[in-house]
């Protein structure tokens, strides 16, 4: 059972999810831990999506907290995500998206792992669904367990690819955001994922991750970015992600040659999947 001092902080960008909203946010109320911080950024919406943060607020359970933060007009999911860092006040902190839900197990699972291996990230598995009945586990984590106990390890398992690259299902140690000064690229208006995880695994020291199942992704919901066909736009977006990687394997960061390597290795990985694409 995980420790019932510890406060996990749920983050959740909101724009236009009306039809998905009231799945995710119930599946943090049945999270088996707590407490739990509830933080929504309402990202400009112009759905019913206002409305229905105001039913879900109501119905927020008493030994978990809401916050809610609205936004006049669009800003983006980057910039939502750093009202989520600045809002967040629990010991870990937990990005969700808001077509997506937890199992009920998710953050008992993930907390148990952390304080275990004392780790600074702790990953779960997750599925991914094309509908409520077609789904499949994610072949990067899946029946999996391992831990990586210092930053050359996980430099070479994100180069070897066995670090997902989403935001979404890791569970953060708070401490570690502020001190490393992460934050989401809010020029970026789309894969801020890839650039992010980049990000995070150069400066992460322990990680670990688990073979159960903590995270549902909903793939086939049409409005969101990512079911975007490929655009001339996206590809100038990956190029600055590129150009930002690039910056961090120059800077004062990556001083050590092999250090230099492994992130190269990275990026050259991920310009692969573009011209794969």
């Amino acid at each position: 059972m995980s420790s019932p001092n510890v406060i996990i902080s749920v983050g959740v960008p909101v724009f236009n999810c009306a039809d998905y909203l009231q799945k995710c946010v119930r599946s943090i109320f049945d999270q088996t831990h707590r407490p739990v911080q509830i933080v929504l950024v309402d990202d400009g919406s112009t759905d019913s999506s206002p409305r229905m943060i105001e039913e879900l607020r109501a119905e927020c359970p008493a030994d978990m907290e809401m916050v809610v933060a609205a936004l006049e007009k669009s800003a983006g999911v980057s910039h939502a995500r750093n009202t989520v860092c600045e809002l967040a006040t629990g010991d870990y902190v937990f990005f969700m998206d808001s077509d997506d839900w937890i199992a009920p197990t998710c953050f008992e699972i993930l907390l148990n792992k952390a304080v275990e291996h004392e780790a600074d990230v702790c990953c779960g598995t997750f599925e991914f669904y094309n509908d409520e009945n077609n789904r499949n586990v994610d072949p990067v984590t899946s029946g999996k367990t391992r831990f990586y106990p210092d930053n050359g390890a996980l430099l070479r398992a994100y180069c070897d690819r066995e670090i997902p690259v989403f935001i979404w299902n890791k569970l953060i140690r708070r401490s570690f955001l502020v001190e490393s000064g992460l934050c989401f690229e809010e020029s970026l208006k789309n894969d801020e994922d890839q650039l992010w995880c980049f990000r995070l695994v150069t400066r992460v020291q322990r990680w670990a991750t688990t073979a159960d199942v903590t995270y549902h992704y909903r793939k086939n919901n049409p409005s969101s970015i990512t079911a975007k066909s490929f655009t001339r736009r996206r590809l100038r977006n990956y190029y600055s992600v590129l150009r930002y990687m690039n910056a961090e394997i120059e800077g004062e960061l990556c001083r050590d040659l092999d250090r230099s390597r492994l992130l190269a290795k990275a990026v050259y990985n991920f310009a692969r999947s573009i011209l794969w694409h």
